[in-house]
């Protein structure tokens, strides 16, 4: 079974060209990927979930709202908007 934790210290320009690799050599088998070992398409899965994770970059922050919902600005009260229209 192949180890996942060993594609941790790879850049992506390697990530990919493994994947190129892979790839090809599964291409070049008689039966394409019927013929591939197990192992081979379990690397290539994890390439291709470790090429995934590095492209998607850091969590996204979620932006405050323009609506008083996030921001932490108090919502108006009836008295404000009373007091806005009168």
């Amino acid at each position: 079974m192949f180890d996942p934790s060993t594609l941790k210290d790879l850049s992506p320009v390697e990530l990919h060209a493994r994947r190129r690799s892979l790839v090809e050599a599964i291409a070049a088998l008689p039966g394409g990927h019927e013929d591939a070992t197990t192992e081979t398409l379990q690397e290539l899965a994890f390439i291709t979930g470790a090429i995934r994770q590095k492209n998607a970059g850091p969590p996204k922050v979620t932006k405050p709202t323009k609506r008083g919902g996030d921001n932490g600005a108090p919502k108006p009260s009836a008295s404000d908007i009373d007091a806005l229209i009168n």
